[in-house]
């Protein structure tokens, strides 16, 4: 185990660095940013750096940890949902684009689209 220094310049010997940037982060009000720590810890004669305040901090959990952005992971899909479109908003059915190419195949037999619609709604009458 490491030996503690006797004495520091900056703060007593019984409490750190840590302890006091701890401290200080409890008794601040609101989000703790490490430039409102370092600015109380120099109004007590303490100097920290901050990377350290940053450090203490995220130990704590009160720091923020950064996302990932959201096109990262629709970068890579999965190897089915590469040949699906969304259809719609808010996750409506899934579109499969085979299904697509079939309805196009349909529309081009029948010709055209409003007739492909009109083979459908009759489809739909039968059934």
């Amino acid at each position: 185990m490491a030996k503690r220094r006797a004495s520091s310049n900056n703060h007593s010997a019984d409490t750190s660095k840590a302890d006091l940037i701890r401290a200080v982060a409890r008794e601040s009000d609101g989000p703790v940013r490490p430039r409102d720590v370092i600015a109380t810890l120099a109004e007590r004669g303490v100097t920290a750096s901050s990377a350290q305040v940053s450090q203490v901090l995220a130990a704590m959990g009160l720091r923020r940890r950064r996302r990932r952005r959201k096109g990262t992971a629709a970068a890579a899909p999965a190897a089915g949902a590469r040949r699906s479109v969304r259809q719609g908003s808010r996750g409506a059915e899934m579109l499969q684009l085979d299904h697509l190419v079939a309805a196009k195949h349909l529309c081009e037999k029948v010709g055209g689209i409003e007739a492909a619609k009109t083979a459908l709604d009759a489809l739909a009458k039968l059934a």
